[in-house]
């Protein structure tokens, strides 16, 4: 497994876990300008791990969010996605988390939300049965919530 990492955190603890058996962990930082962004692309991950500032566009879009855009040039068969968002405190957040990535398409959809001191979603597309189990695996520390 190849993993493209996109994020501003250490990841070198999710890395030494082994949670992701031999995985091939590549780092990229994602131009900040969205033209630049249109460029970017990891190729060869079969998972990649998003973790913009703010989370999947809404209502409002910066650079310190993923572009809806941005999600579905990323798809590919045999590619999952996890992508970090920022709870904003909406009851309706997860719904209008899995229609939004419904809308591109994604299929399976989860939505995870960690109990580590901040309220972050972690939404896991297109995923296959074996991180299905991954993610049944990781209840200490998180809620699978449903829309």
């Amino acid at each position: 497994m190849v993993v493209a990492v996109v994020s501003s955190i250490p990841l070198t603890e999710l890395q030494a876990s082994r949670i992701l058996g031999n995985a091939v962990f590549v780092r990229k930082e994602v131009p900040k300008r969205a033209l630049l962004r249109r460029l970017w692309i990891v190729r060869g991950a079969n998972l990649a791990f998003l973790d913009p500032d703010y989370g999947i566009q809404g209502k409002r879009l910066t650079n310190r969010h993923v572009a809806l855009a941005e999600i579905a040039a990323l798809r590919l068969p045999d590619r999952a996605l996890i992508i970090g968002h920022q709870h904003s405190g909406r009851k309706s957040e997860v719904k209008f988390l899995a229609n939004r990535m419904r809308s591109l398409g994604c299929d399976p959809v989860e939505i995870i939300r960690l109990r580590l001191g901040m309220s972050c979603f972690y939404v896991v597309v297109d995923h296959d049965s074996a991180m299905t189990e991954l993610i049944v695996r990781i209840p200490a520390i998180a809620d699978r919530v449903s829309d």
